[in-house]
Formats: structure tokens, C-alpha cells, sequence
């Protein structure tokens, strides 16, 4: 009978695993910023190996089912998924990692995993398994997932959806890469892309909280980099957007059934800005506007909305069109049986909302954009 591993020594390893998977599609093998995530993702594979008798570790893709250790991990959520991807997409079903894993075979691995070109590592510490692709041709079976191209928009997604798992479980150096993020949003604002043309699709429901917390800090950075604002104001701003949802990072299926919902999407749910108050605030060096927009990006323009104050005031600016910002992408990009809402129609729906629930001046500020 094969010794099961801690569930947080399993939660550790795969979020180091997608992480260094996503620094490595970015930032390639040699960027300081990979360094760091591959000597984080080394120190908790080897804890984990020196934890299981015998010291082998064994990663299984079992039809779209990521097991570790002989434990299926589906409810781990993006971690796992991240994983399990890469590796159909590299062809591989499964990896046996041995005690005395090295860094730099570790690297391997990270590195065939973002970009699976050649033949998989195998070393004195790993052995890696090659599934036959449907038809015996590279470029994928069926369900279109087998070596699909790496998108920098995907990527991009991907890393960010990493950055904030991490951040919600309590490792700080999420805050690092989510700012590379950010400045990667503005950097192509700057270009002259305007926040539409740098929205993520959500291909698919368990995608959605890294989609939506791409999609809202790409159209906060481009409206900042419109109305001209300052390159620090606009990175506080954007960096503040991508974490306005951190307190629902702890509750994903209540979270992923709100894509199911028809109620008026401001509401949001009641607890998660103070969670995510909580979380922010134990991250060294987030901006001061961090947890401004986190805690009151469903505060309304009346005095009202989510989490109810003893005085009515109204959201603070950034948060209030952190709030605007939000309520376009969820109505935009997904909203329940009835699909995703045209431009026009997330306009109309804003403008009836205007003056009561919604600022005015933030209503004809997406009318001029998104026209």
C-alpha cells in the first residue's frame, strides 16, 4: 500500500510546478525571475521525495486526470490543470521523480513542459514516459489539447492565474510575478493596443478566475494609459485590478457557480473583499491601493452594495471603476445560459445603472472606449 502524501506538501509541489512551467514559457530558462521559482519548485520536490518511503514520486496524465503519488489531484484545482496540460501537450504521461533530484534536472523538466520540443529528460533522478498521440503524428488527438501552440496571450493568462494562487495561499512571491504581469499589460497598452484587443476568451469554466482577473486588470491598464495618467499610477492600478478577487481564490467552485447566476453581477459575493482585505494586507511592499480596490470594488456609487458599512459612503474612485471594470468582463466575456453580452449591450446595461449604482462620468468613459 503506497504511503499517501500530506495534501499540503502535494498543494506546494503543484504550484510550484505550474509556476515554473509558466516563468519558463515567459521568461525562458535563464531569467532571474525563473531562477528564483526553480530553486522554490526544487526545495518543495525535495521535501515531498524525502517524505515518501523508497524516495519516488510519481506524476500520472490518466485521460485528462492529473494523479500524484498514486492520489488523483482534480481538486486541486489550476494547479493541477496547469500540470496535467502541459503535460498532454508535451505528449507525456508520466514522470518518476527519485530522491536527489537536481536542479538543473529539474529545470529540464520545467523547460520540455513550456516548450516540448525534443525528446522528454530522462536522467539518473528522472524518467519520463512518452503517450502515443492518436495516429502516431505530432500535433494532437481529438480534443485538440496535444501540442497545441503556446500563445503569449495564453501564457500571459496562465501566469497570472499561478501568481494569485500562490499569492492566496500565502507565498508572497506571487506579488513578483503578478507586477511582471502588469507591466507586461502596460508595456503593450503603451503600444497602442487598447484594453478589448487584450481581453482572454474563456475557453473553459475552470479557466475563468485567471481569465477574469487578466481580462479586468488589461482594460483597467489601458483606460489608465488613456486617460493619461502617470506609468506608477497606471502599474498600482492594474496590479490593484488583478487582485480584486483574491478572496475568492479559497473557494473555487462557489466562485466557478457564479458563472451560472443571472442576479445583477455588482452584488458579488459578501465575504470574499474582507478575505481578500486579509490577504493583501500580509503581502510586504502591495501598493497602497491594493487594499482600497480589493475591499471596496462592490461598494456603490449610493452608498450602498458589498461589504455593508455602518456609513453609507461610496467606493473609493479606483475601486468604484475597478467595480465597472469587473461587471463589463463578467457580462462581456461570460454571463450564465444566456452567453456572453455584446459591447453595446454591457453599454446599455451600465448606462440604465448610471447615477444610481454606476459613476456617470465612469459610464461615458466606456462608452467612448468600447465604441
Amino acid at each position: 500500500m503506497t504511503r499517501e502524501i500530506d495534501l499540503e506538501v502535494t498543494a506546494q509541489l503543484l504550484t510550484d510546478l505550474a509556476m515554473g512551467i509558466a516563468v519558463h514559457r515567459l521568461y525562458g530558462s535563464d531569467h532571474p525571475r525563473t531562477g528564483q521559482v526553480l530553486a522554490n519548485a526544487h526545495r518543495s520536490i525535495s521535501h515531498a521525495l524525502n517524505t515518501i518511503p523508497g524516495g519516488t514520486l510519481v506524476l500520472l496524465d490518466l485521460d485528462g486526470d492529473l494523479v500524484v503519488h498514486d492520489q488523483p489531484m482534480g481538486h486541486l484545482g489550476s494547479q493541477a490543470l496547469t500540470v496535467g496540460r502541459a503535460m498532454r501537450r508535451a505528449g507525456v504521461e508520466r514522470f518518476t521523480l527519485r530522491k536527489g533530484l537536481r536542479p538543473d534536472e529539474l529545470q529540464r523538466i520545467l523547460a520540455f513542459l513550456a516548450d516540448p520540443s525534443g525528446d522528454p529528460p530522462n536522467t539518473p533522478h528522472v524518467t519520463a514516459g512518452r503517450a502515443r498521440l492518436a495516429g502516431g503524428e505530432e500535433g494532437g488527438g481529438e480534443d485538440g489539447i496535444s501540442r497545441l501552440p503556446h500563445t503569449v496571450l495564453r501564457d500571459r493568462v496562465a501566469l497570472a492565474g499561478e501568481a494569485l494562487e500562490a499569492i492566496a495561499a500565502g507565498h508572497v512571491e506571487g506579488l513578483a510575478v503578478a507586477e511582471d504581469v502588469v507591466e507586461e499589460l502596460d508595456r503593450l497598452a503603451t503600444d497602442g493596443l487598447s484594453g478589448p484587443a487584450l481581453l482572454a476568451p474563456l475557453d473553459d469554466r475552470e479557466g475563468w478566475p485567471a481569465v477574469h482577473s487578466h481580462n479586468v486588470a488589461a482594460l483597467a491598464v489601458s483606460v489608465a494609459r488613456l486617460l493619461g495618467l502617470p506609468r506608477e499610477a497606471c502599474l498600482d492600478l492594474g496590479i490593484a485590478a488583478l487582485l480584486h478577487d483574491i478572496g475568492r481564490y479559497g473557494a473555487r467552485d462557489e466562485w466557478l457557480a457564479d458563472l451560472e447566476r443571472e442576479d445583477d453581477v455588482l452584488e458579488g459575493d459578501p465575504e470574499h473583499p474582507v478575505t481578500g482585505l486579509e490577504i493583501v494586507l500580509g503581502l510586504p511592499g502591495v501598493p497602497r491601493l491594493v487594499p482600497i480596490v480589493v475591499f471596496g470594488h462592490h461598494r456603490r456609487l449610493d452608498g450602498s452594495g458589498r461589504p455593508a458599512l455602518a456609513d453609507s459612503r461610496s467606493a473609493h474612485p479606483a475601486a468604484a471603476f475597478v467595480g465597472a471594470v469587473e461587471a463589463f468582463d463578467i457580462l462581456h466575456t461570460v454571463r450564465g445560459p444566456s452567453g456572453r453580452m455584446t459591447r453595446e449591450a454591457v453599454i446599455a446595461w451600465l448606462q440604465e445603472r448610471s447615477g444610481r449604482s454606476i459613476d456617470p462620468f465612469l459610464v461615458r468613459l466606456f462608452e467612448a472606449i468600447l465604441h
